[in-house]
């Protein structure tokens, strides 16, 4: 596990120039902490920094990394190999979108990524800005093996784990964020607006949703 850990991190390391200059060096019960600074001469996307009017977005797919959770806590024993690999990479290999943020940051306000699920990423991005954010159901982007499984839109509202890239942007930079997603072969989907108000809402054929059963990873939430 040890080795495993620590070349897994060195690739990582490597591929977006980090340094490690430091650590914990006290042994006992498997615990894992790091601290990343940096500096920034241009403009930061805070989720403080959503605007009303504005679109929400976000990159990739979303719901895969719970899928591939589950492949691995519980065996499933009808499920095709090739779908379980596909699942469980999902799950165990995230690919953080570091040069994809470094390409949109002159086209967007707010930004998080979804580590803790959609809907938590989305509630976090509404509280710090003091907005609302009213999400249609229909937009939301699920992989092809997802949509086949059957789960719905509850469980890629909540999953985390992705990685993935949302943020806000001014209507005007619709298109610019299009071509980036073009020359990047990375998809980003347009899935909500921003408007006065609190909280996050949900709309499905432009009615409102009140019946999703959400659940998010909350910190420390054992203490």
């Amino acid at each position: 596990m040890d080795e495993r850990f620590c070349a897994g991190y060195k690739v990582l390391l490597e591929q977006h120039n980090v340094q490690l200059v430091g650590g914990d060096t006290t042994k006992g019960p498997l615990s894992i902490t790091w601290t990343v600074m940096g500096s920034s001469q241009n403009k930061i996307a805070l989720r403080s920094s959503a605007k009303v009017d504005e679109l929400v977005f976000v990159t990739g797919n979303i719901g895969d990394s719970f899928v591939g959770l589950e492949v691995l806590l519980n065996h499933p024993t009808e499920m095709q190999e090739e779908v379980k690999d596909y699942f469980i990479r999902k799950h165990l290999h995230p690919v953080p979108r570091i040069d994809l943020a470094q390409k949109l940051r002159t086209f967007i306000s707010a930004c998080i990524d979804v580590s803790d699920g959609l809907y938590s990423e989305l509630s976090h991005i509404a509280e710090k800005s003091n907005k609302h954010i009213c999400i249609d159901i229909e937009k939301l982007p699920t992989s092809k093996n997802y949509k086949k499984l059957g789960y719905g839109e509850e469980i890629a509202l909540s999953s985390g784990e992705e990685y993935e890239l949302c943020f806000t942007a001014p209507k005007e930079n619709f298109q610019e964020i299009q071509k980036i997603s073009k020359i990047t072969n990375i998809n980003i989907s347009c899935i909500g607006t921003v408007c006065e108000g609190k909280g996050v809402s949900f709309k499905k054929d432009e009615k409102e949703i009140k019946s999703l059963n959400l659940k998010t990873y909350e910190h420390f939430s054992s203490y």
